[in-house]
Parts: structure tokens; C-alpha cells; sequence
């Protein structure tokens, strides 16, 4: 169906950013990558800095007696999971840990908290991941 026919249409072009999402346009198809994004949010919350872990989530939790106590800033760690939450667009490894954490929000722990710690720190060693979308018009 041809829409220019029917309805007053705008060519913009090949898309570039939409959404603080950059994209990428491939032979195959496009690739969606939110490094600045992460990096904002690293930077805004002083983590630029900081040593990435091999994976999202830790394999082993160790406990003690402080990281069953609440965290002290609820409205900071609500913050944290929201911008990792529009991070799952493009970021699908860490969506599970950070939906998990999500589960925790009106009462975050200490132990919480450092967990999501290390997904900011991990997100920082794999600033070039995203989502490659494949398109196929055949």
C-alpha cells in the first residue's frame, strides 16, 4: 500500500537518533546502542571511574549483617532502576537482574543496592552492546 497517496507524508530521511537511542543503519538491518545514555548515567552518578565485573549479576550473594539492613536512600535507588529500565531497550543482559531489583523497590536492602552497583559497573565494560534488528523484506 502506497501511504503517500493517501495521507500527507514527510520523507525525514535515514534515522540517526531517536529517543537518546542512536542507530545504526547496516546492510542487514539496525543496530540500536544507548552508549551515551549509559555513560550520562554513569557520569551523573560518579561511576565513570569505575572497574566492570565479568557479569550482571553476582553468582554467589555473600551476606552480613549490613546488607540486611535498609538502604538509606529509597528515592535514589528507585532513580537508579528507572534509568536502567529504559536501558532495557537496547540491553536485554541486563533485564532480568534489573526487573528482580524492581521487586524490591518500596523496601531496598543494602545487599540490593550493591547489586545494582554492579550491573551499573558491568554496563560500563560493555558500552558497545545493543540491539541489532534484522530487517527482511523479502
Amino acid at each position: 500500500m502506497d501511504l503517500h497517496k493517501h495521507f500527507q507524508l514527510k520523507n525525514l530521511r535515514s534515522i540517526h537518533h531517536f529517543l537518546i537511542i542512536h542507530v545504526l543503519s547496516t546492510s542487514t538491518g539496525l543496530y540500536l546502542n544507548q552508549a551515551i545514555y549509559t555513560l550520562a548515567i554513569l557520569n551523573r552518578d560518579g561511576m565513570q571511574d569505575c572497574k566492570p565485573p565479568s557479569t550482571p549479576m553476582a553468582i554467589k550473594i555473600i551476606s552480613s549483617a549490613d546488607s540486611q539492613e535498609s538502604y538509606a536512600n529509597p528515592d535514589f535507588y528507585k532513580h537508579l532502576l528507572g534509568s536502567l529500565q529504559y536501558l532495557n531497550i537496547t540491553r536485554l543482559d541486563i533485564s532480568y537482574t534489573s526487573n528482580k531489583l524492581c521487586q524490591f523497590m518500596q523496601h531496598p536492602l543494602n545487599a540490593h543496592f550493591c547489586l545494582l552497583k554492579r550491573i551499573l559497573r558491568s554496563i560500563k565494560g560493555t558500552l558497545s552492546l545493543g540491539l541489532l534488528i534484522q530487517l527482511d523484506f523479502d
